[in-house]
């Protein structure tokens, strides 16, 4: 193999361009942190489509109205979770590409300082029924068992799982709202 191929093809392409041959091209920018996360997104959504579809079908052909309302759920979240990350890489596209496409995931937004006052109390109110909420789920469900080969202790989970991430939200919504205050 002759490995000074390539200085020779490098040397030719600088030559015709100095010429006038070949236009001038910038050479692709390194891959940036966003570029490796957007294609992550894009990767994943992808990945998952055909898993997705099949979860759909065997929710829709099952004889067992359990696993059809199971299957659902997970349906459910899959498309959702599919949508904000379709809606997080479009906001990756248009900073990357510094352009502004409606389907990416808002970042910005100006309440009022007398809207984030009243959301602040609020919302800390709502962590704290969510935290209360799953935890009470959650002793529900150790308390059930087997009922019901476990549907409920699984359904009970489920439930305490999403007040959870119900309590992260609105703590992240507080604080966000906290900032917006500090800033005025």
């Amino acid at each position: 193999m002759n490995t000074s191929q390539p200085n020779e093809r490098d040397a030719l392409a600088t030559w015709a361009v100095a010429d006038g041959l070949l236009p001038a091209v910038a050479a692709e920018p390194a891959e940036t942190p966003l570029d490796r996360l957007l294609t992550a997104f894009e990767r994943h959504v992808a990945s998952e489509h055909d898993t997705v579809i099949a979860y759909r079908e065997m929710a829709e052909s099952t004889a067992d109205p359990v696993v059809a309302l199971l299957m659902q759920q997970v349906v459910d979240d899959e498309e959702r979770h599919h949508g904000l990350l379709q809606s997080m890489a479009a906001r990756l596209r248009d900073t990357l590409a510094w352009t502004h496409s409606p389907e990416a995931l808002p970042t910005r937004g100006e309440p009022t300082e007398a809207e984030a006052k009243a959301l602040v109390e609020s919302l800390k109110t709502f962590a704290r029924q969510e935290r209360d909420g799953a935890r009470q789920a959650r002793d529900l469900a150790r308390q059930q068992g087997s009922l019901y080969d476990g549907l409920f202790t699984l359904l009970l989970e489920t439930m305490a799982a999403d007040s959870e991430k119900h309590e992260r939200i609105l703590a992240f919504v507080g604080r966000r709202m906290e900032q917006r205050l500090a800033d005025a």
